[in-house]
């Protein structure tokens, strides 16, 4: 008989299986739903929670695969010459089954396949391709040419492992079976921290209830950091009017503005025409940031990879009536125009 917990949460999924996702089987859809509420905080898109899955035949019993750098999922084409300080690396290992309960075969399946692919003296993946898919493969060497890349200028890495099911309790057996997972992946990476999370029905409805985290890119041209871990950054006006634009709906994201104490003034003051004024001489290469004050925003967190800040709970708490000016003149927006935000 199915706990409460178990009956509302197969609803759930076949509620928004076939509301999303009516083409995918009910476990291919079970272990994108539980990427994305593992990594909720991260902000990714559909694409690239898709991107880690890696969940079929020869899957060495890993469902899913995902490495940030500083907030920052990496991909194949990531950029990472300019992250030079207060790395952190961080790797989501997670297996997903629809199943009622957690057992050690599960377990024991993945730490083989730890031993084998996370092995970076091995630099040999291509020995393994008759043994684990190509997707499993493409993953792992990502985080392995990261790591490799990074190594010199001492990381701190942190591996997360998830074994998610519908079930209710664990048994001591499958317990201690993690913890041994746990002991083999400290001896591949003596300085990392590793952790492993068993994820029943009431985790996993726990965590579908618990709203985003907002977490938005912002790219830059230029940034002088102080010693308050703040920065000053000259943005390109598309890229700070894409931060400002929901893309799904063309809209403006009311929630970046809530802490400003005055609403949009209109386009008819002063204020605004001038604001207007300078992003049309913006457009003809005049540098909107030099007539115009900066904007504020604040975050709770703020890393930065490449040229690209990654900010958590982000709010432009200075700037609304610029950012409005910005937002709805999207034609005066050039390559060549700057603002300035602190």
């Amino acid at each position: 008989m199915l706990s409460s917990s178990q009956t509302v949460l197969t609803e759930l999924l076949e509620h928004e299986r076939n509301l999303t996702s009516p083409n995918q089987s009910p476990s291919e859809f079970f272990e994108q739903f539980t990427a994305e509420q593992i990594l909720k905080n991260f902000g990714l898109s559909y694409d690239e929670i898709d991107s880690g899955i890696v969940g079929k035949g020869g899957d060495g019993g890993i469902d899913a695969f995902f490495t940030f750098v500083n907030g920052v999922l990496v991909t194949e084409d990531g950029d990472l010459q300019n992250i030079r300080q207060n790395i952190l690396i961080q790797l989501f290992i997670i297996q997903s089954k629809k199943s009622r309960g957690f057992t050690d075969e599960a377990i024991l399946r993945m730490e083989n396949t730890v031993k084998k692919l996370l092995d970076i003296s091995d630099s040999n993946l291509s020995a393994y391709e008759n043994e684990y898919n190509e997707k499993l493969l493409q993953v792992v060497n990502i985080f392995r040419d990261t790591y490799r890349r990074l190594m010199s200028q001492m990381p701190e890495l942190q591996i997360n492992f998830y074994y998610v099911t519908q079930g209710d309790s664990i048994h001591p057996n499958v317990r201690s079976k993690s913890e041994e997972l746990i002991k083999t992946t400290r001896k591949l990476f003596s300085q990392s921290s590793a952790n492993f999370h068993f994820l029943g029905a009431d985790d996993l409805l726990g965590l579908a209830r618990k709203s985003k985290i907002e977490t938005l890119p912002l790219n830059y041209i230029e940034a002088v950091t102080t010693p308050t871990q703040s920065a000053i950054c000259l943005v390109k006006l598309k890229d700070y009017f894409d931060f400002i634009q929901d893309p799904d709906t063309g809209e403006l994201r009311g929630w970046l503005f809530e802490e400003n104490v005055r609403d949009y003034e209109g386009k008819n003051v002063d204020v605004n025409k001038a604001i207007r004024s300078t992003l049309e001489e913006s457009a003809s290469n005049r540098d909107f940031w030099w007539l115009n004050n900066g904007i504020t925003i604040v975050s709770s967190q703020s890393p930065a990879s490449g040229k690209t800040f990654v900010l958590t709970e982000p709010k432009v708490v200075n700037g609304l009536q610029t950012s409005m000016e910005i937002y709805n003149h999207s034609d005066y927006l050039t390559h060549l125009s700057l603002v300035r935000l602190e």
